[in-house]
């Protein structure tokens, strides 16, 4: 039995955790986690890097569009999967858990981008700052910081999510059935 917040604490990660429980399939489920796993380690080492000054916000953007493209090529590969009855008793592969194993994954890496982009934005505006005092004669005593995705508050989080799927839920009058047995 997968705890809930296995994969994270996002909707699509307590939504993946209780699919995979309900299919009750062992081998699925380490499969789906596996590939997971293997991506947010690439994503761990990634920031790691990036926030030691090893890795250029272009490459980490452009790495972060890399990984898209092998999240979406594992899907895929899930989705051709030969049908067969799991050990749970279900059809797997399961299009569902599939569908929040992405999401999960790809929430990652848009997180990635919202920061880098917003990185790119710091970067220009302290460049434009540096060329008006150049032209002002001002001659800046400070170096700039070197940017990394560390300085950028990420706005977008487990718990906004999580109160965005709660607000939809109701709207749509669905129970909310995962959310409210955390608290």
């Amino acid at each position: 039995m997968l705890d809930k917040f296995t994969f994270g604490k996002t909707p699509a990660a307590i939504y993946l955790a209780d699919r995979l429980n309900t299919l009750n399939d062992p081998k699925y489920s380490r499969k789906i986690s596996s590939h997971i796993h293997s991506i947010q380690s690439l994503i761990v080492e990634l920031i790691e890097a990036n926030e030691a000054g090893n890795v250029s916000i272009n490459l980490l953007s452009f790495t972060s569009k890399a990984l898209r493209n092998r999240i979406k090529a594992i899907a895929q590969n899930l989705y051709e999967e030969k049908p067969h009855l799991g050990s749970g008793g279900h059809q797997v592969p399961d299009v569902l858990a599939i569908n929040l194993m992405t999401n999960v994954m790809m929430g990652d890496l848009k997180s990635i981008d919202r920061r880098a982009m917003g990185v790119t934005l710091m970067k220009k505006s302290q460049e434009a700052l540096f060329r008006h005092l150049e032209k002002t004669g001002v001659v800046p005593t400070t170096v700039s910081k070197k940017l990394t995705i560390a300085d950028i508050k990420e706005t977008t989080t487990a718990d906004s999510l999580i109160e965005r799927s709660r607000r939809k839920l109701k709207r749509l009058g669905l129970p909310n059935t995962l959310y409210d047995k955390e608290e």
